[in-house]
């Protein structure tokens, strides 16, 4: 498989890969203050710097296209920091021509979010980067907060609208991660099936919901008083990570397992924000011995697999020796052996590893 379909990437290690990344952002920073020396430096205003970002932005992508389609390179470091450069230059770009039309209205955000939001997205699916993937969720995330913002009868149920939206891009997510022709873009759904399931979490969690309510809505809290609905608030943080974490081992869910794990501890500091004992040291030297021990006793008991889960996964080394034995055993039932003829002139004579080896004189 190796031989016939041959993989002509260059992806580097991941040292490589960083000094790369640094090296390309370097480069494009002197040669955006070469193009500013040749323009005339810092004057012109705003259509002026749009046109020197937009030309900067042609010569990024013709230098971005090059490497990757001459060059092979896949996750080198230079096509990842060209790739978000570009991207940024051009909503820059954007900004810089249009932003004075609409700069004094209270929706300058609004509508800034609005036109950068299409060009993160064709980005992140050009790229199939999970950075600008990411990206483009965070400001998706942000113009339909600010929207909601708006309207002030809506803003009451802003958590649970929130949670309607990491519901659908939750479901969404999942319904295209399945789907074969979709498959270059697995790991970008990956990304938005994670913060869509953080998403989730945030707008049910107590800390997010009781601090927005104060800083957003105005609401005074006097002592002792407490936020409206503050007991589903109240459960939703503690049962949801519990609910990701059996949901992720009985559907063998990864992200889902992994992201329970993570706002687990999100939920712990939650309750520890306001139900403080007030001895931090002897709380982080309790929770660390727990979590030891927690971590030690479902090492021996995984270590045999228990429900389908367990540690014994199949590494490479296993999967090529079934490979291999597969092989092997179709050869075998087939008869297809044939006598190794070497070709002219490829006669490997010579050396001590069993034919192995080979003389000087090849």
């Amino acid at each position: 498989i190796k031989r016939d379909y041959p993989v002509n990437f260059y992806t580097p290690n991941f040292f490589i890969r960083i000094t790369l990344f640094l090296f390309s952002i370097v480069l494009s920073i002197a040669a955006y203050s070469f193009l500013l020396l040749i323009s005339g430096g810092f004057e012109g205003g705003n259509i002026g710097w749009g046109i020197r970002t937009l030309i900067f932005s042609g010569g990024v992508g013709a230098v971005l296209y090059l490497i990757i389609s001459e060059k092979k390179a896949y996750c080198a470091g230079m096509d990842d920091a060209l790739a978000y450069i570009l991207t940024g230059s051009c909503i820059s770009t954007f900004l810089l021509f249009f932003y004075p039309i609409w700069e004094h209205t209270r929706f300058e955000t609004h509508i800034g979010l609005f036109f950068s939001l299409p060009i993160l997205a064709f980005a992140s699916i050009y790229f199939t980067d999970r950075i600008l993937t990411l990206t483009t969720l965070g400001a998706l995330l942000h113009f339909y907060f600010l929207c909601l913002l708006e309207i002030p009868f809506l803003k009451p149920l802003l958590p649970f609208l929130c949670l309607a939206l990491g519901c659908l891009l939750y479901y969404y997510s999942k319904t295209f991660k399945v789907n074969f022709n979709l498959r270059y873009w697995a790991k970008c759904l990956e990304v938005i099936e994670m913060a869509s399931l953080f998403i989730i979490y945030a707008s049910l969690n107590y800390f997010v919901v009781r601090e927005l309510s104060i800083e957003l809505m105005s609401l005074q809290l006097n002592e002792g008083e407490d936020i409206p609905l503050a007991i589903v608030f109240y459960i939703a943080t503690a049962t949801i990570p519990l609910i990701y974490i059996v949901y992720g081992l009985k559907k063998k869910d990864r992200t889902m397992f992994r992201s329970g794990l993570i706002i687990t501890a999100l939920s712990v500091l939650t309750f520890k924000y306001y139900f403080s004992l007030g001895h931090h040291e002897i709380t982080l030297t309790v929770a660390g011995t727990l979590l030891t021990l927690i971590t030690f006793c479902l090492f021996r008991y995984l270590k045999t697999a228990k429900y389908d889960i367990g540690l014994d996964a199949e590494d490479d080394d296993g999967i090529k020796s079934e490979a291999e034995a597969f092989l092997l055993s179709q050869t075998l039932k087939t008869g297809n052996f044939t006598n190794a003829v070497p070709e002219k002139g490829m006669d490997f004579n010579g050396g001590k590893f069993g034919g192995g080896g080979n003389s000087g004189s090849f």
